[in-house]
């Protein structure tokens, strides 16, 4: 009995052993410590930023408001699969998008020990750890395995779970560290302040929600406090007697191959939700280049084509009349522009024949009203593709003309519309090197993707627009194609949806503008990620081939479609902190008002008006419906819509 005792004991040392070590090393041991395993160091970075004596700073400006208190000595206990440890300091709350929070030391001896302050959140995290002599800032993913070491052939198992350090800032310290504070905000940058000296700032598109205080055994004691921001006094102030634009609708495009893989079920909950989000404008821009000579082929699914999204199949340059019939029975429009013009509409010289040009709209247009029971709220000139002043001149008025000569004099016109602003300026310029033709744009127009570059420096977007208001004056505009389709910005980040709503709030304010629609309402691209941004909604095959929100464009845009039916008008709103962003509209159900927070600190705002409910969008809140209140907090990030029913 004895001996099978003894065996049995000499047999769990070596289970234990064993799983102590990785298949590639055979002197990892994951029961040391979290401290000397490589599940939770970081690597020590020598190349400091800078070296910095902290007693030459000092931070008077600490936050006022308490989030918890902490003390902490050597003692720790043993974590199950982690080893021995002192007990982490967890923050209970749920960050914002963007905040500001500041670790005041009242007692921080560290002796040989480490602090790490970590901040979680779905894609990945930043942890600032500290040392006696250093302090280090690092962004860290982990959402895929693409992530982990391979060594021959397979995964090294130095992780319980993917990890890649992506940046590191390293500071040298000396003296007498008192406060540590991190914020984020807007403009996707993480600060670190030590002592009240910004000593590091990285370039983020991270969304972090939880936040906690790891301590490393070889401290002797650290107590202090974390301080958040308490929220900052704004008054709001509505002006009825003060009007701007009459809203026409908004939406974009549906790419017809993902919506016709949408289940019964999906194509049911696709259609209730293009009723609660209001988007009801179909765009379109089909066939092209594919066109036959007949004009005919509009709908033949069979030439659907696919874009550049990675491993891509068809989706888009088609019509569905079925479905624009469907919106434009439910109060919608659609609206209609080549992009890239087939053979059979130009000269031999290459350049745009007017006739053929106008008769292939004309044909679209005819189609359109048979087979869906309206003509086009509006047919544009060209999407994207840029041509000379005498060619849009041809073709404008060419397209004038045969619209009016077959009875459809109530389509309007929408100029040129260019990929960026800034070649949208000249385009309007060359417009209006002809008054008759100017006079026969009805919308002035243009994608906005230089914005994508901005996004750091949104402020620097608002000359562009400036310039481009002054060049269209009154004349009505629409912003015909909103997306994100940078590859620096292609993340499942709120942020990243955020600095959208941003220019919302820029073309309603500074452009007028009568329309906002997506790039896309619905796109299924077989690597989901590009859906992210590009797209309103993807499709959920997991769950039945249902429309969803695969990231967070849909509750960020709707913030602004959901209570602005066509007919609103948009009324002047003005704000005492240029931080909060307020548009104000009367609707035939009454008034809205729509308030973004950009900045880091929580807005409590007064408003000088009543309405029946709000809405909340965030990270975590699509469109969370509440009873109105006068006075209500906006937290950082955050957009609220106020309605009446």
């Amino acid at each position: 009995m004895r001996n099978k005792i003894i065996s049995f004991i000499l047999l769990l040392y070596t289970i234990v052993q064993a799983l102590g070590q990785t298949p590639n090393s055979q002197t990892t041991d994951r029961f040391k410590g979290p401290w000397s395993s490589p599940y939770h160091n970081f690597p020590v970075d020598n190349e400091y930023l800078e070296r910095l004596n902290l007693n030459d700073y000092s931070d008077n400006d600490i936050l006022p408001s308490t989030v918890l208190s902490f003390s902490r000595s050597s003692e720790g206990r043993t974590i199950w699969g982690r080893g021995k440890e002192i007990d982490a300091v967890f923050d209970n709350e749920y960050l914002s998008v963007f905040f500001e929070r500041e670790l005041v030391l009242d007692t921080f001896d560290i002796g040989t020990g480490l602090v790490k302050w970590v901040f979680t959140g779905n894609e990945g995290g930043w942890t600032v750890q500290i040392s006696k002599d250093s302090v280090h800032l690092y962004q860290r993913y982990y959402n895929s395995f693409g992530l982990s070491e391979v060594i021959d052939g397979n995964s090294a198992r130095n992780f319980r779970h993917p990890n890649k350090i992506w940046l590191v800032s390293a500071i040298a310290i000396t003296g007498k560290l008192r406060t540590v504070k991190l914020s984020t905000d807007c403009n996707y940058n993480v600060k670190l302040e030590l002592n009240g000296k910004e000593v590091a700032s990285q370039t983020t598109r991270i969304d972090v929600f939880r936040n906690q205080l790891q301590f490393q055994e070889g401290i002797t004691k650290i107590s202090g406090k974390l301080y958040k921001p308490e929220a900052e006094k704004v008054e709001i102030k509505i002006n009825s007697d003060i009007t701007h634009q009459e809203i026409i609708g908004f939406g974009g495009i549906a790419s017809i191959p993902a919506y016709q893989e949408l289940s019964i079920k999906g194509k049911e909950m696709w259609w209730k939700l293009i009723e609660e989000y209001n988007l009801l404008i179909q765009r379109e821009y089909p066939v092209g280049q594919m066109l036959d000579e007949n004009y005919s082929n509009w709908d033949d699914m069979t030439i659907a084509s696919p874009h550049y999204y990675g491993d891509n199949y068809p989706n888009g340059e088609i019509s569905d009349f079925e479905y624009n019939k469907k919106i434009i029975d439910m109060g919608g429009g659609v609206v209609f522009s080549f992009w890239r013009l087939p053979e059979l509409l130009l000269n031999a010289d290459g350049t745009v024949n007017g006739k053929a040009y106008s008769d292939a709209i004309i044909s679209y247009c005819k189609a359109l009203k048979l087979k869906s029971g309206a003509f086009p709220m509006y047919v544009g000139i060209q999407n994207e593709v840029v041509k000379d002043a005498a060619q849009w001149h041809t073709m404008t008025k060419a397209l004038r003309l045969a619209l009016d000569k077959n009875g459809m004099s109530n389509v309007k016109i929408m100029m040129f519309n260019a990929p960026f602003v800034s070649k949208a300026i000249p385009a309007v310029k060359a417009f209006k090197e002809d008054k008759e033709v100017w006079d026969m744009i009805d919308y002035a127009g243009s994608n906005m993707y230089d914005f994508n570059a901005l996004f750091k420096t949104p402020w620097k977007y608002d000359s562009l627009l400036l310039e481009l208001k002054e060049e269209i004056g009154n004349k009505p505009f629409v912003s015909p194609e909103l997306s994100v389709n940078w590859n620096d910005y292609l993340a499942q980040s709120y942020r990243v949806a955020f600095s959208m709503a941003m220019l919302y709030h820029k073309n309603m304010t500074i452009l007028d503008a009568v329309s906002l629609q997506y790039c896309w309402t619905i796109l299924n691209s077989a690597q989901e990620g590009f859906d992210i941004t590009r797209s309103l909604t993807s499709i959920d095959e997991k769950n039945g081939f249902v429309p969803y929100e695969q990231g967070f464009q849909l509750r960020v845009f709707g913030a602004y479609s959901r209570h602005l039916p066509k007919g609103a008008v948009r009324v002047g709103a003005t704000s005492s902190d240029d931080k909060i962003l307020v548009t104000a509209y009367e609707t035939p159900k009454g008034k809205v008002a729509i308030i973004l927070n950009q900045g880091i600190k929580p807005a409590s705002i007064s408003i000088d008006a009543v309405f029946d409910e709000m809405e909340r969008v965030s990270w975590c809140s699509n469109a969370e419906k509440l009873d109105f209140v006068k006075s209500f907090n906006v937290e950082p990030g955050e957009i609220v819509t106020l309605y009446d029913k």
